[in-house]
Order: structure tokens, then sequence, then C-alpha cells
């Protein structure tokens, strides 16, 4: 019998390409909590007649690789970015020169990384992805090409309470049988958790205790076919990305509630800052710099369930930093790989 593959055996290793697809060997390691796999073999469908109700044939077309990977987000303690979050924030912030690094650095000996949407372009990623061996052992799936679609940080209470990046890719080509990567290990883990936040909300100043927050930022990328081929252009950036925070607290105040109803725009900041305890390591999530709509607000009463609780989104809009996200890394030196 076939041995089935195990998902305690999943992995997650990658590099920014510096040629749009092409096979590199992987620089970083990263636990992961998710690797989903969603393949789309596009089909054309003949609509000639020919006396049947049955289609006559069905020819081959463009495949679509999409992935979405789910990691747990960790402090930045090293010199060169050994967990790999700086090179896959800038892949998710974007770049003005493609294969470079779009983010700006400031400070010494201890810096601030700063991540920005304010770019045309996006970087790819070469990924290598373990999906628990099913064939050979110790063989991965390679994704070149990789372009992040959508991310979203969450970070709750109980299990929830590791701060979690779940991002989504758009690939050029996946292979799969390919031999990882030798040599590469995950930093000693460091996890971002939800007691180290300080929260700075948009309308309250703080005052309301939160259960749970969810950012959720989307690239809005265009991925096509073209006449004389059955590939895939390259991802473009297609109109508007979009950024919407999710919040869920104590409803103790109509503070948020109004501003939903009165359709007010927010000139307060907004802002998740992850402290390290007894470090001066962040990792900081500011939306919008304040200049968001509240678009939504949900709160049920029940007795049942005793303290009412509030989920009110906003959605950002251009701010000053023509960026309706910023995300600063506190921490460690540049990472200098191509």
């Amino acid at each position: 019998m076939a041995t089935p593959a195990q998902g305690g055996n999943g992995f997650l290793q990658f590099k920014r390409e510096a040629v749009y697809g092409t096979d590199l060997p992987a620089t970083k390691r990263m636990p992961c909590t998710i690797i989903d796999f969603q393949i789309e073999a596009n089909k054309i469908r003949s609509k000639s007649m020919d006396g049947s109700r049955v289609r006559p044939a069905i020819f081959a077309s463009t495949v679509l690789a999409k992935v979405t990977i789910e990691v747990e987000c960790q402090y930045v303690t090293g010199a060169t970015d050994p967990t790999g979050i700086m090179m896959l924030s800038d892949a998710i912030f974007g770049t003005d020169s493609f294969g470079s690094e779009g983010f700006t650095t400031t400070g010494g000996p201890t810096y601030s990384h700063v991540y920005k949407m304010n770019h045309a372009l996006m970087n790819s990623l070469l990924l290598e992805l373990g999906d628990g061996s099913p064939g050979a052992a110790g063989t991965c799936v390679q994704l070149t090409g990789a372009k992040v679609l959508n991310a979203e940080w969450n970070v709750g209470l109980g299990d929830d309470a590791i701060l979690r990046l779940r991002f989504q890719v758009l690939g050029k080509a996946m292979t799969t049988g390919v031999t990882p990567t030798a040599g590469l290990s995950a930093q000693t883990f460091d996890p971002i958790l939800g007691s180290h936040v300080a929260i700075t909300d948009f309308i309250t100043g703080g005052t309301t205790l939160w259960q749970s927050i969810k950012i959720t930022l989307n690239n809005n990328l265009l991925e096509e076919g073209y006449l004389g081929s059955t590939d895939t252009r390259e991802p473009v950036l297609n109109g508007f990305a979009s950024v919407v925070t999710e919040m869920t607290g104590d409803f103790d105040s109509y503070a948020l509630l109004g501003a939903f109803l009165n359709h007010t725009v927010s000139n307060a900041t907004f802002a998740a800052t992850f402290t390290k305890p007894t470090t001066s390591l962040q990792y900081v999530l500011q939306v919008a710099s304040g200049r968001a709509y509240a678009v939504g607000h949900t709160h049920q009463v029940s007795g049942t369930e005793g303290i009412v609780r509030q989920t009110v989104r906003w959605e950002s809009i251009k701010d000053a930093n023509s960026s309706g996200l910023v995300l600063t890394i506190v921490g460690a030196a540049p990472e200098t790989e191509g």
C-alpha cells in the first residue's frame, strides 16, 4: 500500500527572484501552518453542434498555480533576516525596481525597516513547498514567479494568540518531485504574541478592550493568457489595492457605532505595535495613518453570552504616504540578498 503524505512533513523555503520565473536555490526557511494548493486547469470547450446534447470536445489550455500559505510571525533577531519575514514582507508590499528591496531602512545599531504600498511593481519569489512527500521521500513542489495576490494578518486569544500572516500567491510554473535546497534551517522560534501588542484604535484612542484584529491587504493582481501561447503573462497590478481592518472587542461606547452611522473618516492613527518584552524588537502594523472609513459594524446582545462584543470594519483610503497600510519592523540590519 502506498504511504500517504503527512502534513507534519510540510515546510516552506523561498528566495526573491532577480529575474521573473527563474529557478534559484532557496535561501530562507520559515515554519508554516498551512500550505493550500489551488491548481486550476483552464479548458477550451467546443461549441460545435454534432447531433447530440453532449459537448463534442474539450481541449487543454492554461494551468493557473495558486497557493495559500500561513505562517506564524516572528521577531527579527539577527543581522541577515534569519526568519525570512523581511523578504516576505517586501514581496507583499512591492518595489520600485524589480528584484530589489522596496522598503526603506533608517537607524543603527537598531534599525527600522518601513514597508509601504506606494510602489508600481511587485517582486516575485521562488517557493519550495514541502507537501508531505507523497512520492519520493524528501521532495517538494517548486513554484516559480510567485507574486503575492493578498495578505492577511490575524491575532486573537487562546490558540490564536500568535500573530499569523496568511498570504496567497499566483505562480508561473509548478514542478513536482523537486529536491529542495539543502542546508537551510529556521531560526529558533521567537513568536509575536497578542500579549505583546499595544493598540491605538481609530476613534477611542485605545480605551476599548479588543479580543481580535484582522488586517487584509488585496494587491489586485491580474494574471491572464495571451494569443500565441498556453502560458499566462506575468501578473501585474490592476487597479486600486485595498486595505480593510476588522476589530472585535467590548461594546463599551457608542463611538465606533457612531462613526459608522455618521460616515466618519477617521483622522486618528490606528496602530498595532508588538514589542518583544525586555528588548527593542518591534513589529508595527499601522493602518492608513488614520485615513479610513467605517464601513461595517455589528454587535449581538444575548443574555446567555453576557458581555456584548462589537465588530467594526474600516476601509483605508490614500494617506500622506500614498499607502493604506504601513509595516515597520524594528531590529535587524537590512536584508542584502537580491
